[in-house]
């Protein structure tokens, strides 16, 4: 059993190593994807609040962006502003192609408009669960995150006696040469990382899980249409949505894309439990009237749906605290440390067993 089990577990490894180390690599630095957007971007997404004068409302703004962008497909507005400095942000869809656009809500100006993947942490994100590849991509990330659980639970049983001597501090790190140093790094790595890399493998593959239905490659399904007009006030819709739950911090609003369909708000209440994130309760707003038609808070949701609400903001670390972005940065780093070092003791037992081939040969030939 520990044979087939370190066969598996070695193989899996050496197949996927520079696709996790790539994937990790690109999720870690996706952790401050706010706190790099910030810094790169803040003339697009910041802009000078006068004291006083008049605010363009968000559906002035909409109007404006979908009158001077005629040709998308698509308009929604990409986050509800939080700040009177705030840039209002759309996100649009023409031929499959995705744009940003950013508008001052005091100048009605547009500060900037672009393709959506040339901003860094989109790019990113766009590497990180396609790997620039599509739908093909989004298949690979899927099977890398099955691959990963099967890392995971396999190197779980190989260093099954280590986990506790490893969190007492019992084993030490051997620094001998390299192949100690390998050595010592996968089994100490891999045990101190167990619940975090089976955590992001098991929620990286439910999120891409849509990838094994046959209705994500149907190219008519997928074909994009025309955005009707909106026949509801986003305002008014946030109006009502406030003034019916002034307790709930609403975080981003999906706006429909055929005429009479329902719009979708995201938020959470103050108090409840950070694991859901800024967008674990709904309300769904009639696409006509904008009035609530049906509420889905945390509490009120399923087993399987408030499962669900936690997966994205788990996987992501989307939880704003310095202390959790860098642990959440460095354990996932974690997967491509460990398929090095697991490279390393693989060419390790490789150079060994020939070495041992070897030497064999050379004792039959001797003998005759």
């Amino acid at each position: 059993m520990n044979r087939k089990f370190f066969k598996i577990h070695s193989w899996a490894g050496l197949i996927t190593g520079v696709f996790l180390l790539l994937v990790g690599l690109s999720g870690s630095i996706l952790v401050f994807n706010e706190d790099i957007n910030h810094w790169l971007y803040a003339d697009r997404l910041l802009v000078s609040s006068p004291s006083a004068g008049q605010r363009y409302s968000l559906d002035a703004c909409y109007e404006l962006v979908r009158t001077r962008y005629p040709q998308m497909n698509y308009i929604g507005l990409d986050e509800v502003p939080q700040r009177a400095n705030q840039s209002v942000a759309f996100w649009m869809e023409a031929d499959k192609v995705q744009y940003k656009a950013y508008v001052n809500p005091y100048t009605g100006r547009v500060v900037w408009f672009g393709k959506r993947y040339n901003q860094v942490c989109d790019w990113l994100l766009l590497f990180h669960y396609t790997l620039l590849g599509g739908k093909v991509g989004e298949l690979v990330v899927a099977l890398l995150g099955i691959v990963l659980l099967v890392c995971v639970l396999t190197g779980f049983w190989i260093y099954r006696k280590s986990i506790v001597p490893v969190l007492l501090f019992r084993v030490r790190f051997n620094r001998k040469n390299w192949r100690t140093v390998s050595s010592s790094l996968h089994r100490i790595v891999s045990v101190w990382a167990l619940l975090f890399n089976l955590m992001i493998a098991l929620t990286g593959f439910w999120m891409l899980r849509y990838t094994f239905t046959k209705e994500h490659y149907d190219p008519i399904a997928n074909q994009p249409a025309k955005q009707a007009p909106l026949p509801v006030s986003i305002d008014r819709a946030l109006t009502t949505v406030r003034q019916t739950y002034p307790d709930l911090v609403v975080s981003s609003l999906y706006l429909p894309e055929k005429a009479g369909e329902d719009v979708v708000v995201y938020g959470s209440f103050g108090g409840r439990s950070f694991l859901f994130g800024d967008y674990g309760d709904e309300l769904t707003l009639d696409g006509r009237t904008g009035g609530i038609k049906a509420t889905k808070f945390i509490a009120q949701k399923t087993v399987s749906e408030q499962f669900d609400s936690l997966v994205f903001p788990v996987h992501a670390g989307m939880y704003g605290h310095w202390t959790l972005k860098i642990l959440y940065s460095l354990l996932g780093l974690t997967p491509g440390l460990l398929s090095v070092t697991g490279f390393l003791l693989w060419w390790r037992r490789r150079k060994s067993g020939k070495a041992r081939s070897v030497i064999k040969v050379r004792k039959e030939i001797s003998s005759v």
